[in-house]
């Protein structure tokens, strides 16, 4: 008899698996967490695909196999010696999951309706029912919590709940950058950064790697180690994905040197040397962008001929004067500091390729990114990357 267990990608991972749930019920539970040479475990539940005589199933559990057995993410489902497990977000969108989601509406409705039924319990962090199903990010949740690309978070009871409002500290976004084609908390690659901030025992220390590829890297010690476990906001989390993470400037192109676009001798598909017709534009489009002095620096570099030339320094040390990621944070909030153009242009990039979206009419660069629109922005931006070439704009 095959056996057809429920886990998610992090099941493999040996760190942390949360459950997931349905009606309230723990579909699947692997290894809740380690600590030193001691694993502790909670039991799993299996859905069988013959069940035989002397095992019941409750009509709850009888009812969950059949939600999960048609709902639309099992297109994302691969079976290995009778294990079903979950594909990374990469993989989904190979298969064209943002595709389905855009265009069928039944597919959308059915992602929708798994993510209420995965988090029925009451969000302890407000009292109050934890994923609405009106939300835009509805849809997304199931794919990044079965994908491992953003896990959902635990009570003192280990009852599961997603915390959509919830924030997104650096360290979560590396990891879940990462996981878009690893899954969460991946230990295939792990080793010190070459800053010697991360280490091998950090859980977002691939991901963590993967932004920082050399010592010229804008990010070389951008953070420091504490700063990683801070909320991060969109402007920074834009900057990251498009300036230093690899699986994006791979597939897009540096923004100081060669894009797919080759239109702009600095950016991808925007100007970033020659911004300012592009952001008098945007300013007519998102109201509160008139609010934001927004300030460069430049560098300089020798052209081909020898020549000095005077060009945009995108690494947003050269911005903070001295100052910590924290306190140039502060002081960006409260006015104090103008909006560095990189960060800018970082958040235009991903809206032109539809991975981030508007608050209303308002861009809102500096707000926390949340769990929920987090979601979204990670589906978005694995289709971006990974579905097949022909399908790319």
């Amino acid at each position: 008899m095959k056996k057809r267990v429920l886990v998610s990608k992090t099941f493999n991972s040996g760190i942390v698996t949360q459950a997931l749930m349905y009606k309230g019920m723990p579909l699947s539970k692997g290894i809740l967490f380690k600590y030193g040479s001691e694993t502790k475990e909670q039991e799993q539940v299996f859905f069988l695909s013959n069940v035989p005589e002397q095992i019941s199933l409750n009509c709850d559990i009888m009812s969950a196999k059949k939600f999960f057995e048609s709902s639309p993410s099992l297109s994302a489902v691969v079976m290995s010696d009778g294990e079903c497990g979950f594909n990374t977000l990469s993989e989904q969108c190979r298969g064209g999951i943002m595709a389905l989601i855009n265009g069928d509406v039944s597919v959308r409705e059915g992602l929708t309706s798994l993510s209420t039924s995965l988090f029925r319990n009451t969000n302890p962090k407000t009292g109050r029912e934890d994923v609405v199903g009106g939300a835009d990010y509805a849809p997304y949740i199931p794919l990044v919590v079965v994908s491992g690309a953003l896990p959902p978070q635990l009570d003192f009871a280990s009852n599961t709940y997603f915390n959509p409002k919830g924030e997104v500290s650096v360290a979560r976004a590396l990891d879940s950058l990462n996981a878009l084609k690893e899954g969460y908390a991946s230990k295939k690659n792990r080793k010190m950064s070459l800053d010697y901030v991360s280490n091998t025992n950090d859980f977002f220390n691939e991901g963590y790697n993967k932004c920082l590829n050399n010592l010229a890297s804008p990010f070389f010690r951008l953070f420091s180690r504490s700063e990683l476990s801070t909320p991060i906001t969109l402007c920074e989390l834009c900057y990251i994905i498009v300036v230093c993470f690899n699986d994006f400037t791979n597939t897009f192109g540096s923004v100081s040197g060669y894009s797919v676009s080759q239109k702009n001798e600095m950016g991808i598909f925007l100007d970033w040397e020659h911004p300012k017709k592009l952001i008098r534009a945007y300013r007519q489009q998102f109201s509160d962008l008139s609010d934001y002095v927004v300030t460069r620096c430049s560098i300089d570099t020798y052209t081909k001929e020898d020549e000095v030339k005077s060009v945009l320094d995108v690494n947003i040390k050269s911005y903070l004067n001295g100052r910590t990621m924290l306190d140039f944070r502060q002081d960006l909030l409260s006015g104090k500091s103008a909006l560095p153009l990189p960060y800018l242009m970082s958040v235009l990039e991903l809206v032109k390729l539809s991975i981030v979206e508007p608050i209303g009419n308002e861009l809102a660069p500096l707000r926390q990114v949340s769990r929920g629109e987090f979601s979204k922005i990670l589906v978005k931006l694995a289709d971006a990357l990974y579905k097949p070439k022909q399908e790319k704009q």
